[in-house]
């Protein structure tokens, strides 16, 4: 594929690690008439568990975008969680997605039905920023990648980090559509890099699994 050949200046991120919220445990009272009662009932609802994995939603399919957020959420069902323990990092993969290295040093994963492909990979000599990373990178894929078009370098919400999107298209037998989105540690001293590769005619309905992707991301 052509843009296996392109050098990217690989920019991964590095979210301090958050605890992840659980949900309360429902607690059905049911006559109960004595104080006492009531007083043991009120004190485990302020002293229950407050920090896990969030409701797990369903495969490969969100129901929206992750949008904004503080820190990783928790795996939908049937999802596994990929780590990394040399690198300190860990993700979520939907079922059924094939596992390879890329290029030997960045983990790829791919869907072998829909040809969905997600490649991450970080480093430690980030960028001053996320943004001018890809305002300075865009133009070098113009000259490598045919008929390449530049949609949005953007600066993005993500795990409150120094965070930025290039989102483009090319041409290599079909259109495809790739997101690349970067983000640099607090202490800028690690950025990560999240490429998400699609054909163009399924870009709308991939979009937002490539957001639920993104936001199990976590560094250990």
């Amino acid at each position: 594929m052509a843009a296996a050949a392109v050098e990217e200046p690989w920019l991964r991120p590095h979210p301090p690690p958050l605890p992840r919220r659980r949900s309360r445990l429902p607690l059905v009272l049911a006559g109960v008439a004595l104080l006492g009662a009531l007083g043991l009932v009120a004190a485990l609802l302020l002293n229950g568990p407050g920090n896990g994995p969030l409701t797990a939603l369903g495969d490969d399919e969100p129901t929206a975008s992750a949008g904004p957020s503080e820190g990783p959420v928790g795996l939908p069902a049937g999802w596994t969680r990929f780590e990394e323990p040399d690198e300190g990092w860990s993700i979520g993969v939907p079922p059924g997605y094939e596992q390879s290295t890329y290029r030997g040093t960045q983990v790829q994963f791919r869907d072998p039905d829909t040809r969905r492909t997600l490649r991450i990979d970080f480093g430690d000599d980030p960028a001053p920023s996320a943004l001018q990373a890809w305002e300075a990178f865009s133009p070098q894929l113009a000259a490598r990648l045919g008929d390449y078009e530049e949609l949005r370098v953007e600066k993005v919400e993500f795990q409150g980090l120094d965070a930025a999107d290039l989102e483009f298209t090319y041409f290599d037998e079909t259109t495809l559509h790739v997101l690349d989105r970067t983000a640099i540690a607090p202490d800028s001293a690690r950025d990560i890099k999240l490429y998400w590769q699609v054909a163009d005619s399924r870009w709308r309905e991939s979009l937002p699994v490539f957001e639920q992707i993104a936001a199990t991301f976590s560094f250990t």
